[in-house]
């Protein structure tokens, strides 16, 4: 190797697998998400707020919906070299 190139990190290189991955994931986590936050929003509507039973399902589908664009948007971004 040239002496006055530096080598680049192997978390510097483009991984087209992993960002591929990182989209799957992101897309199959936001619909698993919002799998979760539809019935809560539909059963909250019909029946009034139900403590836990409307809660719980509405905090966990944000929590993957959130961390799914998380995801989406680091597989969507390519790393500068």
């Amino acid at each position: 190797p040239d002496p006055g190139k530096p080598i680049p990190c192997p978390s510097e290189r483009s991984h087209p697998m992993k960002r591929i991955l990182l989209l799957v994931a992101g897309v199959a986590g936001a619909l698993v998400g919002l799998g979760f936050i539809m019935p809560a929003v539909a059963w909250w509507r019909q029946s009034g707020f139900d403590g836990l039973r409307v809660a719980l399902p509405l905090l966990l589908g944000a929590v993957l919906v959130l961390g799914a664009t998380t995801a989406l948007a680091k597989g969507a971004t390519r790393s500068q070299p």
